[in-house]
């Protein structure tokens, strides 16, 4: 069953003097399966409902029924110059203050969102800005010429959210993608960090084309659609196994994983970490105060998971930090692992959140085995399942230093994540 999205859109021209209404109203579309992330989708339904090209700035407003399969969004969208086309003439641009006078109370909380962004930018992403897609469109094609590749479609958005932004071009060498990179406290200099993984480990990260280090933007080639497009299971296990053998590869590489710029997020450090978070959550994230209370309840039982974990036979080495199989490109083995923004030294078990939370026991064990081919699974696979709610706790920290540093249009993404990951390691059968 799809999923239903009614999309609301602030237009503007690219100085934001005036604002696009329909009239009177703002423009609206019903479309499915359009989420939060898909900006490149977003511009494609406006320019066509209202004849000109647009460029998507900023998610304005977020909300989601899961029951109903149903989804609210809220953005800003910028005309894009062009002298081939003409809005059409239901559509008219007014001034700021004119359009608020004009639509009615229910879209009046999207122009608010817009009006108070606006005025308090210091959380928003670069890409929020025009003028910075001029900056990245530039370096683009910079570096596509100096390398001998000629754009044939102007740079596209793709995915783009809070903390990053995926554009792509095509070119007569092939579709190539480029990626800019929030930097938070938890996250890696992205650019710096697959350049030099890739110099490395070249049979599972692909080589960028170009980075910019201190912009935290990377350009990189086509390698095919990642294994969700759709998915199989051999290739899924296959990608469970690629990943348990490049962490084996890296355990005697944790200072040089250091040097790279790998964060250290070790068990001992997460230890650490989970009063100070559950404090904020309450503070500022979540109103469920009895979810809370009892999470913090489960402090003790947590603390003694840990101490199981460390019995494992798993050195600390290098973890993704997000992998799932949409971060896996590829036809065949071995893959290209994306998305090292999380990228960290800790326990290996942490990259299992994805196959612990929502596969069975034949993927956990794709991954397991060339782990526990000198030990036995058997032996070792309680102790696993043990740790789901330590593995939680780990991403759950992740999506809270987000919400803590993205615009509060993009921080509802983020509590739905937060909301999700402590319901389940504190009430579900994951808690148990």
């Amino acid at each position: 069953m799809s999923w239903q999205t009614q999309l609301t859109a602030v237009i503007t021209p690219p100085d934001e003097t005036k604002i696009l209404l329909q009239s009177a109203a703002l423009p609206r579309i019903t479309a499915a399966d359009v989420f939060a992330a898909d900006f490149g989708k977003m511009a494609m339904l406006l320019s066509t409902l209202i004849g000109n090209p647009t460029l998507v700035l900023r998610l304005l407003d977020y909300t989601i029924d899961r029951d109903n399969q149903q989804i609210s969004i809220a953005i800003h969208a910028v005309l894009l110059p062009t002298n081939d086309t003409e809005i059409g003439p239901d559509y008219e641009l007014y001034a700021p203050s004119k359009a608020a006078t004009l639509v009615n109370a229910a879209q009046r909380q999207s122009l608010d969102n817009y009006f108070s962004l606006q005025r308090a930018p210091s959380m928003e992403a670069p890409w929020s800005s025009y003028q910075w897609y001029l900056h990245a469109h530039h370096w683009i094609e910079s570096n596509l010429t100096s390398l001998g590749y000629t754009s044939l479609t102007p740079t596209q958005q793709f995915k783009i959210w809070g903390v990053g932004c995926v554009l792509q071009i095509e070119t007569d060498q092939g579709r190539v993608w480029f990626k800019a990179c929030r930097t938070l406290p938890l996250f890696v200099n992205e650019a710096s960090v697959t350049a030099q993984l890739a110099r490395e480990y070249p049979l599972d990260v692909a080589q960028p084309l170009a980075i910019d280090e201190e912009r935290n933007w990377l350009l990189t080639p086509h390698v095919g659609n990642s294994l969700n497009t759709p998915p199989t299971e051999t290739a899924n296990g296959d990608a469970y196994r690629q990943l348990a053998r490049l962490q084996k590869q890296t355990i005697a590489r944790t200072a040089e994983l250091k040097a790279m710029g790998c964060l250290v997020r070790d068990l001992e450090w997460l230890r650490h970490q989970i009063t100070p978070l559950l404090d904020r959550i309450e503070q500022h994230h979540l109103d469920d105060r009895a979810l809370i209370a009892k999470a913090r309840e489960k402090l003790p039982q947590w603390d003694a998971r840990i101490e199981a974990m460390k019995t494992l036979p798993f050195p600390d080495t290098l973890i993704h930090g997000d992998f799932h199989v949409g971060n896996v490109f590829g036809s065949n083995a071995p893959f290209r692992i994306i998305d090292w923004s999380d990228a960290s030294i800790s326990h290996p078990l942490i990259d299992l959140q994805a196959i612990l939370y929502f596969a069975d026991e034949q993927d956990w064990a794709e991954y397991l085995t060339p782990w526990f081919a000198e030990w036995g699974i058997e032996e070792w696979l309680p102790i696993v399942k043990l740790s789901r709610p330590i593995i939680g706790l780990f991403h759950l920290l992740s999506f809270e230093q987000i919400l803590s540093n993205v615009a509060p249009s993009e921080g509802q993404l983020y509590v739905n994540d937060i909301q999700w990951y402590l319901e389940k390691i504190t009430l579900d059968d994951f808690a148990e």
